[in-house]
């Protein structure tokens, strides 16, 4: 009984032996056959049929490079066509079951798109290193991946708020409507990108720890038909527009900050003593800040030579403003210590005294009435006019009898500059509030 157990046992392995290589056989030599019966006489530069619908699926794209001097933005990632080639089909039955087939796309008939740049540039598409799927009904799924070079037009008015409108075009460059009919799925194009919205071109969020400097905030992929004038055959192009925006809050930072520190600085010039040549020396300095931080925004202006930036504008602005303010402090400065040759007329002390009393200046003008001798000042050699012989006590007493007058007069003048410069500092940062809050 146990031989006669084993020896069954035995032929079952056998068996099992035998067929089980039989199968993998079986399996590899009935896909071989199909690939020659399928592209026995197979032409790949015929197109499989009159009209051909070519149905594009999906563009994901996956990055975004933006290139703001050559007004450019490139996208990458994969487009998944689908059409039928009725050359490519066969029975299930006949082949073991073959349900699919992996092919070169090199040997295979593919749609011809040419995207093309407004610069006339046809970039060429990388090649893909993915198999086509070809299915028995003869349908086809290539997924190619793309490096799409959309041109931009680019506007730095609102730098750093700045936003770039890029679109490309693409379609086949042999064959017309009636001839390969490109159709698009819903909601082909989608962005792996943390920066589009759920709804806008299919987009979906995703986690990630840091923030792109740009944020595609409108991304759209349509059909158009047009028929080209010398030809009575529509043409199909598929259009890419996507509109992306500056977010970069360190750049928005870094020229906000400069530009109300630098107002701030120059209200200060006002605030020193109308006789104290360091208004001058520091007017000087907000000056040369101003210049140098001017220098540093004029070179946004060359990727855009035609739209100036607000930033720009609103900088050179402040530098205006800040040399005006230096020839007033010369002015006030000039005013309060001398020399005069004629006293202040009478009206103008009026004028003066009524004035201190709107700005807040009642107490100089009453110091300046009653203790005249207070703002006396001594008189260095190097202050003294060239050629007065005069001994300096002489030439202090002859100032300081009208010296008051005059010192009132160039602080009332300080005090309106600082009015005048608040002013204009409100309508400037009116006039470019788009870029500063």
């Amino acid at each position: 009984m146990m031989t006669m157990m084993a020896g069954q046992l035995a032929v079952l392995c056998t068996c099992l032996l035998l067929v089980l290589p039989v199968s993998g056989e079986d399996f590899w030599r009935s896909e071989t056959s199909l690939r020659k019966e399928v592209f026995q006489g197979y032409d790949k530069t015929i197109r499989p049929s009159l009209n051909v619908f070519v149905l594009v699926r999906s563009l994901n794209v996956d990055g975004m490079d933006v290139k703001e001097d050559a007004h450019a933005v490139l996208l990458h990632g994969a487009l998944q066509l689908m059409w039928e080639d009725p050359r490519l089909r066969w029975r299930l039955e006949e082949h073991n079951d073959v349900d699919r087939l992996g092919v070169d796309p090199q040997e295979l008939w593919r749609p011809d798109f040419a995207m093309a740049s407004s610069g006339g540039h046809i970039p060429t598409p990388p090649r893909s290193h993915v198999p086509a799927l070809v299915y028995p009904d003869g349908k086809v799924i290539f997924v190619p991946p793309v490096d799409l070079p959309l041109t931009c037009l680019l506007d730095l008015t609102y730098w750093p708020y700045d936003m770039l409108n890029c679109s490309l075009r693409a379609g086949s460059w042999v064959h017309h409507g009636h001839m390969l009919n490109v159709t698009l799925a819903d909601n082909a194009l989608k962005f792996a990108h943390p920066s589009v919205s759920e709804g806008e071109a299919g987009g979906t969020s995703s986690s990630t720890n840091t923030r792109p400097e740009w944020e595609v905030i409108f991304a759209n992929l349509t059909r158009h038909t047009q028929v080209v004038p010398c030809c009575s055959e529509p043409q199909v192009t598929l259009l890419v527009s996507v509109i992306v925006r500056r977010s970069a809050p360190a750049i928005t930072w870094v020229m906000k900050t400069p530009v109300l520190c630098l107002c701030v600085m120059t209200c200060l010039v006002f605030l020193l003593p109308a006789n104290g040549s360091e208004k001058v020396v520091f007017g000087g300095v907000c000056v040369l800040l101003n210049i140098l931080f001017l220098g540093f925004a004029i070179t946004i202006v060359y990727k855009d030579p035609i739209h100036t930036p607000l930033i720009v504008q609103l900088v050179t602005h402040q530098v205006v403003l800040t040399v005006v303010s230096v020839v007033v402090a010369v002015v006030v400065m000039r005013l309060a210590r001398g020399p005069h040759s004629f006293p202040v007329p009478h009206v103008v002390t009026k004028l003066a005294n009524t004035l201190a009393t709107v700005l807040c200046l009642s107490s100089c003008s009453r110091r300046t009435a009653n203790h005249e001798q207070e703002y006396a000042v001594i008189i260095k050699a190097e202050q003294i006019e060239l050629g007065d012989r005069s001994g300096g006590e002489a030439r202090q007493r002859d100032w300081t009898e009208d010296l008051g007058e005059w010192i009132l007069l160039a602080t009332v003048v300080d005090r309106l500059a600082l009015v005048l410069y608040l002013a204009a500092c409100a309508v400037t940062f009116i006039r470019f509030s788009p870029v500063l809050w």
